[in-house]
């Protein structure tokens, strides 16, 4: 029995030593943790996973390529793929925009992920019951797991693979590709009604074409009934439908900087983005700093708390 317990101890440090998630010191055997391996402690992951990311993950990667990492790590190997549903991934496959190449093995579980998530990007509503169930399952994992992805960019120093990871994340919150229009993420929108309201106008930009961004309180009865005129008279929505996107517009948080601040050890220095030609801040190499902004909401909801963030630079 001890034999075989020490086995199966020694074989478990082999495979998270491989999965480089511990350190064992070879003259006193002392084990401990490194910064993939605390990742995946804190992430409830499995080992396997940080050593996929660990092969995957590199400087350069965009958005196409983050989502086959991710489609692929070993936390979705349980998605079930059921009986005749291969035939249904090839269909899928073939008007969904990123196609896989037609030698794929469809009755793959990482393939029907990867689809499921071009699936929800591009808000298909031909999928089963059983294939909305696997994606809710998929979408209520991948929070975790694409903190964690974004944990290696950062350790690793991978400023555009850890910006791309940063838009996948907002792609699956919002359920749009990064590349559709900013309206598209409003209730009730097509490309047709976007054309009405404006083709080039942004979410902030709407809010303050309604002067939502101007009101320090929730918008009354008549002010969300002139908005939801306004917006049915040119598009093809109905009032409730127009009722949903002043809803969204009302809720959407409008945020400004009110503040910033440069931070080295007890030093500070103020910054002041107003100003464009301000001189510019001398930073010292291979220290460590801390950019601190404070962030004031504005509009109906400005009366909301907002946290205050911090970044660490290493320059």
């Amino acid at each position: 029995m001890t034999k075989f317990l020490t086995q199966v101890v020694d074989d478990c440090i082999d495979e998270l030593t491989t999965s480089s998630c511990i350190n064992v010191e070879d003259a006193a055997g002392d084990i401990s943790p490194t910064v993939y391996g605390r990742i995946c402690s804190n992430y409830y992951l499995e080992h396997l996973t940080i050593r996929h990311f660990i092969e995957k993950l590199q400087s350069g990667l965009n958005v196409k390529e983050l989502l086959k990492i991710l489609a692929d790590c070993p936390e979705y190997s349980v998605i079930p793929v059921r009986h005749n549903e291969e035939s249904i991934q090839e269909s899928l496959n073939r008007v969904l925009p990123i196609p896989l190449p037609k030698s794929t093995e469809f009755d793959s579980p990482h393939v029907k992920v990867f689809l499921l998530y071009q699936a929800h990007f591009t808000q298909f509503n031909g999928l089963s019951a059983d294939y909305i169930t696997d994606l809710r399952s998929i979408i209520d994992s991948c929070i975790r797991i694409l903190q964690a992805m974004l944990d290696i960019c950062i350790t690793n120093g991978w400023l555009d693979s850890s910006i791309s990871t940063v838009i996948l994340l907002q792609q699956i919150i919002q359920g749009r590709w990064y590349w559709d229009h900013p309206l598209m993420a409003l209730p009730a929108l097509i490309d047709h009604s976007i054309d009405g309201i404006g083709p080039y106008l942004t979410i902030p930009q709407l809010q303050a074409q309604y002067d939502i961004d101007k009101k320090d309180r929730k918008l009354n009865y008549q002010e969300i009934t002139k908005i939801t005129k306004e917006i049915t008279s040119c598009t093809i929505l109905d009032e409730k439908e127009a009722k949903q996107i002043v809803e969204a517009l009302c809720h959407w948080p409008i945020l400004t900087i009110k503040s910033s601040t440069m931070q080295n050890g007890l030093k500070e220095c103020p910054i002041n983005l107003d100003n464009l030609n301000a001189q510019p801040i001398q930073l010292e190499p291979f220290k460590r700093y801390k950019l601190r902004l404070k962030i004031q909401m504005l509009g109906p909801n400005k009366n909301l708390r907002i946290s205050n963030l911090d970044g660490i630079l290493l320059m």
